[in-house]
């Protein structure tokens, strides 16, 4: 599979040349942008270069999930084909993915939502809201 059905442009539904996050082709590089598919949330994610790190004398490299990803389409306008209504402001909240066209009217909350915030999505969540930090810590190795 190539392309999901779900989203409304063909760039949001795009899975070709994705990684399932199990192995990165080399070479890696700060340059390079890390696309993984998750099925379970209809999506790629891209991660891109944040630091260098160190673990047990190993030098890695961390990726993270930049927080435009969870922006609503008001602030990142790149995330309007992942809004499953025709009235983009219905998805004003940051931090909430909509997994409606996948999942059967789900939501997965990715930050803590503001406690004053009143909303009608808020009782289908997917999972409990709580702050998410999504990385990937990468090293290289020979043999």
């Amino acid at each position: 599979m190539d392309t999901l059905p779900y989203w409304k442009d063909d760039a949001c539904n795009a899975v070709a040349n994705r990684t399932d996050g199990t192995l990165f082709p080399p070479p890696i590089k700060e340059s390079k942008v890390m696309q993984v598919f998750y099925p379970e949330f209809c999506r790629s994610r891209n991660y891109k270069f944040e630091m260098y790190v160190i673990s047990h004398d190993l030098k890695g490299m961390r990726f993270r999930i930049p927080p435009s990803f969870m922006e609503s389409p008001a602030k990142n306008p790149e995330n309007w084909c992942f809004c499953p209504y025709e009235e983009i402001s219905r998805c004003g909240w940051d931090g909430i993915e909509y997994l409606t066209p996948c999942h059967e009217g789900a939501y997965f909350s990715h930050t803590r939502i503001n406690s004053d915030l009143s909303c009608s999505i808020c009782n289908n969540l997917l999972l409990p809201t709580l702050s998410h930090d999504f990385s990937i810590f990468l090293y290289n190795c020979t043999i």
